[in-house]
C-alpha cells in the first residue's frame, strides 16, 4: 500500500467511525430501558462534532495527497499525475503552495482547483472531480462554519442553505437537525449521509485503486 492509498483509507475509516458513532446515537434515543439517557440537543451536539471531525480529517486528505503528488508519489496502482512543479520536500512542497500567505484554503474546491491547474497537467487528479461536487462541498464549508463559529454571518447563510434545501427555515434549526433530515426526493438518505458519501466517492477518484 503506497501512502496515498493510506491516505485515502484512513479518511473513509473516519468518515465510516463518525457514521457509525451517530447511528449508536440514533439507537440509544430509539431504545427504551437503556441505563443510559441523551436529550435531543447533546445527540445535535454529537452529530455536530462528527460531522466536524469529517471535514477536518477530509481537509488534511486533501493536503497530504496534493503535497504527495507534488513530490511524484504514485498510489499502488501506478496512477500518478504529470507535474509541472518538483520541489525539493514535503516542506518545500507547501511553501510553494503558500506563497507567502499564512494558510490555505483548502476548504474552497475553487481555490484548490486553480492551484491544481498550475501543479498538475489538467489540474488532475484535482479539477476533473472536484468541479461537479464543488455545490456539495460548499455546502458543507456552510454547515461546518455554522458549528464552528457561529456568527452572524455564518448563521445566516446557514440560513439560506436549509430554506433552498427544505423550502422553509424552521426557526432555531440546528445544523445537527438539518444533518440528520431526510434529504427530498431519496427515500432514506440523510444529508448527512448524502455528504460522507460524497466524500467517500471523491477520494477514491483521487487515489483510485
Amino acid at each position: 500500500m503506497s501512502t496515498l492509498d493510506s491516505f485515502r483509507d484512513d479518511l473513509i475509516r473516519d468518515i465510516d467511525e463518525s457514521s457509525n458513532l451517530i447511528r449508536t446515537v440514533n439507537r440509544i434515543m430509539s431504545t427504551t430501558g437503556l441505563p443510559i439517557n441523551l436529550s435531543v440537543s447533546q445527540r445535535d451536539t454529537i452529530v455536530e462534532w462528527a460531522f466536524v471531525n469529517v471535514l477536518t480529517t477530509w481537509e488534511n486528505f486533501l493536503e497530504n495527497c496534493f503535497l504527495t503528488y507534488m513530490l511524484g508519489a504514485q498510489t499502488a496502482s501506478g496512477y500518478g499525475p504529470v507535474r509541472y512543479v518538483f520541489p525539493n520536500d514535503k516542506q518545500h512542497a507547501l511553501g510553494v503552495i503558500l506563497a507567502g500567505r499564512e494558510f490555505f484554503q483548502w476548504t474552497n474546491p475553487k481555490k484548490v482547483k486553480e492551484q491544481a491547474d498550475l501543479c498538475f497537467e489538467n489540474g488532475e487528479p484535482f479539477r476533473t472531480v472536484l468541479d461537479p461536487a464543488t455545490a456539495d462541498l460548499m455546502e458543507m464549508n456552510t454547515i461546518r462554519n455554522t458549528i464552528v463559529h457561529r456568527s452572524m454571518v455564518a448563521l445566516e447563510n446557514f440560513k439560506i442553505l436549509v430554506r433552498d434545501k427544505l423550502k422553509t427555515a424552521p426557526l432555531g434549526i440546528r445544523p445537527g437537525v438539518f444533518l440528520t433530515t431526510t434529504r427530498p426526493k431519496t427515500l432514506q438518505t440523510t444529508f448527512l449521509s448524502s455528504y460522507c458519501n460524497k466524500l467517500r466517492l471523491i477520494a477514491k477518484k483521487i487515489v483510485p485503486e
